[in-house]
């Protein structure tokens, strides 16, 4: 059994050809149900409707005779819209509520086809056994044939068109989703349930091509043992854990608590970015939210990341810190070295970068900053206007969080900063950084993990006056400062 654990992941990467076997499901449907959803997927950003701005979000802005829509930030940013130009340029951004067309209406016709192909597709037990999941993470170019055994032709479906359309359709449903709350207008019930369906499959996640998200997705599969949960997809990872290992002690029999902290020391020694790209949605046990757990969610700003299915990153990235598990009090932890800037530093620039970019009106101007925030009893949720757990868009909702952010640590006599992880450079030429967000109570040395951010650093224009904001960004200004320490 161990040696057949630790040789799986190496048969699927050399094999020539996968073949994906429902032996449950009939080729006519296996044919309508893919269909189905792969066409639903095709129309679906055609098919949305315009979110309306209403009467009251249209305003003039101050000092001027344009008249624009827009929602009003929250108090942190001022009281009303009657105030100087200088103030306003000071303490407003706007946000365009008819530039993106992302409403959905929640009957549409697509939408309905979407959700019964789905939910009819799945319902075969390759899609929810667990021991099938490192079999679609490694071979996503597989062939799908039904019970029936046809021969293979040119038309057959293959996995990744599955999962690309699942990210796709969970996409469109969650920006839609996502500027109804935003709006204060009623979500549909077909949108979310597509969303839950995608969502507990793992689909979306496995369209991402990102392993971190293969132990969140374990935890809805079904298997005889817990410990299958970390076996079922170490190999991913080139990991060789618990009895597996060629080293391992042949009368020891580790449990899953066991196995989930080897699972994430091997994580955050051999891939320290990779390691964090995940947010808690369920607060984690004191002093473990520096490991994935099975609450964990991959949030939107990693897909900004591409990988291999190795488990290595695609593309030009520099590594910025340095990780090393270690036991503070006898509960293990992570020592770091890297470099540190105080979050309002941060939130400042992006704040100071934006105002420009959005007071200029660009259509479709995106925040510089992205931010997710992990459960944690630090910060309860109460706290939050909404859920900092849940993918903001980026816009000046951003800002509101990270403002708020600042203010309920300030409150909390929270020390907040951000732990520089690394740089990534695209293809498309877009650099950006990483960041692990961390906070600090006054009466202890160990930092606590709060949650990620990235920042892009590209759009900034070489002149003095930016000189500064760059080398900031860029993680090389002296408001960065090296340190050492631990946290959990």
């Amino acid at each position: 059994m161990a040696s057949e654990i630790g040789r799986q992941a190496r048969i699927f990467r050399k094999a020539k050809q996968v073949i994906v076997w429902l032996n449950g499901t009939a080729a006519q449907d296996l044919e309508k149900r893919t269909d189905g959803l792969i066409k639903a997927a095709a129309n679906a950003e055609q098919r949305l409707t315009k979110p309306v701005a209403t009467e009251k979000q249209w305003s003039i802005i101050p000092g001027s005779k344009s008249k624009i829509p827009m929602v009003k930030i929250e108090k942190w940013l001022g009281s009303n819209l009657k105030q100087t130009t200088s103030k306003f340029k000071r303490n407003w951004i706007p946000f365009y509520a008819n530039t993106p067309c992302t409403l959905l209406q929640g009957d549409e016709e697509w939408l309905i086809s979407a959700l019964e192909s789905l939910a009819s597709l799945i319902k075969d037990r390759w899609f929810s056994s667990l021991w099938t999941l490192q079999e679609a993470f490694l071979s996503q170019w597989a062939y799908i044939i039904s019970g029936e055994v046809e021969a293979l032709h040119v038309e057959s479906p293959q996995l990744r068109s599955i999962f690309t359309a699942c990210e796709t359709l969970h996409g469109v449903c969650q920006r839609s989703v996502a500027h109804k709350i935003a709006l204060n207008l009623p979500t549909a019930n077909m949108e979310v349930q597509l969303i839950d369906t995608i969502e507990k499959g793992g689909l979306a996640a496995l369209a991402i091509e990102n392993p971190m998200a293969l132990y969140t997705i374990a935890s809805q599969r079904v298997t005889s043992r817990p410990v299958d949960r970390v076996y079922g997809i170490m190999q991913v990872f080139d990991f060789q854990l618990g009895i597996s290992s060629p080293h391992a002690d042949p009368r020891a029999t580790p449990d899953l608590q066991q196995l989930e902290l080897q699972l994430g020391r091997e994580l955050i020694t051999r891939y320290p970015i990779m390691s964090q790209l995940h947010v808690h949605t369920q607060s984690a046990e004191q002093g473990q939210a520096w490991r994935v757990s099975n609450s964990s969610r991959v949030p939107a700003l990693a897909s900004t990341v591409g990988y291999f299915v190795t488990s290595s990153f695609l593309g030009d990235h520099k590594t910025l810190c340095q990780f090393l598990p270690t036991d503070v009090d006898d509960k293990p932890c992570v020592s770091f070295t890297g470099r540190i800037c105080f979050f309002e530093v941060l939130r400042q620039t992006w704040s100071s970068v934006d105002r420009r970019k959005f007071y200029r009106s660009k259509k479709g101007a995106k925040s510089t900053q992205q931010i997710v925030i992990d459960s944690s009893e630090l910060l309860p949720f109460s706290l939050f206007q909404h859920d900092p757990t849940q993918d903001l868009i980026r816009d000046v909702r951003q800002h509101r969080l990270a403002a708020e952010l600042v203010n309920l640590c300030s409150q909390r006599s929270l020390l907040i900063s951000v732990l520089l992880l690394g740089l990534f450079s695209g293809d498309d030429g877009d650099r950006f950084n990483i960041g692990l967000i961390l906070v600090q109570e006054s009466n202890t040395d160990v930092w606590s993990r709060l949650g990620i951010c990235i920042w892009n650093i590209s759009p900034l224009a070489s002149s003095r006056k930016t000189s500064q904001q760059r080398k900031l960004l860029e993680g090389e200004s002296n408001d960065w400062k090296r340190v050492s320490g631990v946290f959990g």
